[in-house]
C-alpha cells in the first residue's frame, strides 16, 4: 500500500478508508498526530532494557532528524521507501516522518518477518531488523540503501552481506534520540567496525565510559546512555555492551557482549553471557544457548590470553529465548528459566 508523500499531506480521510487492519489503524493514529497542531507527539520508548515509558517528540527535532537521514542517505523527493517495522516503535514513525518531510513515496505492510514475500517492487531505501534481513537475503538486490537495527547483527550475516550490492548500514540511536544518530557502513570498500555520528551530534563519554549524546537540533539537555563505548575519535565510537550487563568476575570486569563477539565463530546455536553469585569470584560467568543440551568444547588457546575468567563456569540450556518484538534478548528474563547443563 502506498502513501505518496511527494505530492504533500496525504489525504487522511481517504486513508482511513483504506486503514482497517491494527497495524494500519496506528499508522493512521500516528499521521492524525503528525499533521495537527500541536508542537509535540507523545510515544513510549521500547522497554528493551527496562520498562516503557511515555515520553513527549518536539516536532521540530523530529523534522531535523529526518532532514539529516536524508542528506546522509541522499533521498531526494519521490525516492521510494519500504516501511516494514512495526509502527508502534520510533524506527517506524521517524521513517512516516522522512516521508513526509522529505517528499518520499512510502510503500507500507504489515509487519512480518518476511517484509518482500508476494512483493514483486523495489526501493531506494528501507530500514529492517536483523530478523527480516535473514529472511529476504535472497531478494535484497532490490533495495538500494538498507539500514538495519534493533538488534545486533551476527558475525555470519555480516560476513555474507559482503558478498551483496546494497549499501548496509548498522544504526545506533534510541527513541529519545529519535532513532539514529550514528551509522557503520557494514559492508562495501568504505565498511567499519566504527560507528561515526552524524553531522551536528556531539559525542563523549562519562566516568564509566558510556555514551554520551548531545545535539541543539534533536534535544533539549545532554543525553547520559548506559551504553560502554570506546572512542576512536571525537565523532567515531564502537560499541561495546551495556554497562548494565558488566559482569565483575574476581575483580576482572567482562563485557558479556564484546566476548560473546569473539566465540560466535565456536557455537552455531544462539547464546548469550551472564552471571550467578559466586562466594569466591563475586560473580561468575555463565552460558546460556537456546535448545536443547549438547556438548560444547571450546579450544583451550582460546582462554590462554583472555585468562580463565573469561572461561563460562557453567553452561545453561533453555527452549527458546525471550525476546523484544526488534529481536533483543530479553537476558534476565530469559535468565529466570535457566536449568544446569547435565552433568
Amino acid at each position: 500500500m502506498w502513501i505518496d508523500f511527494s505530492k504533500g499531506a496525504p489525504d487522511l480521510f481517504e486513508l482511513k478508508d483504506r486503514f482497517d487492519e491494527k497495524w494500519q489503524q496506528i499508522i493512521f493514529s500516528f499521521l492524525e498526530q503528525w499533521y495537527d497542531k500541536k508542537p509535540f507527539i507523545l510515544t513510549s520508548t521500547s522497554g528493551t532494557t527496562g520498562k516503557r515509558k511515555e515520553i513527549s517528540l518536539k516536532k521540530e527535532y523530529m523534522r531535523n532528524s529526518a532532514r539529516m537521514s536524508g542528506d546522509f542517505f541522499k533521498l531526494a523527493k519521490g525516492s521510494t521507501a519500504l516501511l516494514c517495522l512495526s509502527p508502534e516503535y520510533i524506527a517506524a514513525k521517524m521513517m512516516l516522518v522522512r516521508s513526509a518531510v522529505l517528499g518520499l513515496r512510502l510503500y507500507c505492510v504489515d509487519p512480518s518477518s518476511e517484509p518482500l514475500r508476494n512483493l514483486d517492487l523495489s526501493f531506494d531505501f528501507a530500514a529492517m531488523v536483523p530478523l527480516q534481513l535473514f529472511n529476504i537475503f535472497s531478494d535484497i538486490h532490490r533495495i538500494k540503501k538498507l539500514l538495519v537495527g534493533g538488534a545486533p547483527l551476527t558475525l555470519a550475516m555480516e560476513e555474507l552481506l559482503q558478498k551483496i550490492h546494497t549499501a548496509c548500514y548498522a544504526s545506533y540511536g534510541m527513541t529519545e534520540t529519535l532513532s539514529h544518530i550514528a551509522l557503520r557502513r557494514i559492508n562495501g570498500s568504505d565498511k567499519s567496525l566504527w560507528y561515526t555520528s552524524l553531522p551536528g551530534i556531539e559525542i563523549g563519554v562519562d566516568h564509566r565510559k558510556c555514551l554520551k549524546i548531545f545535539s541543539p537540533l534533536l534535544m533539549d539537555d545532554p543525553l547520559q546512555t548506559n551504553d560502554l563505548v570506546r572512542l576512536q575519535a571525537p565523532d567515531r565510537f564502537k560499541w561495546m555492551g551495556r554497562y548494565d550487563y558488566l559482569i565483575n568476575s574476581g575483580g576482572i570486569k567482562i563485557i558479556p557482549e564484546e566476548w560473546e563477539a569473539k566465540l560466535q565463530g565456536f557455537i552455531s546455536r544462539r547464546f548469550f553471557l551472564s552471571s550467578l553469585a559466586d562466594e569466591a569470584l563475586g560473580e561468575k560467568l555463565i552460558m546460556i544457548v537456546q535448545g536443547n543440551s549438547f556438548d560444547i568444547k571450546f579450544p583451550d588457546e582460546l582462554f590462554k590470553e583472555a585468562c580463565q575468567f573469561y572461561k563460562p563456569k557453567e553452561i545453561y540450556f533453555v527452549s527458546k529465548f525471550l525476546e523484544t518484538p526488534t529481536g533483543k534478548i530479553r537476558r534476565e528474563e530469559t535468565l529466570s528459566q535457566i536449568h544446569p547443563l547435565p552433568s
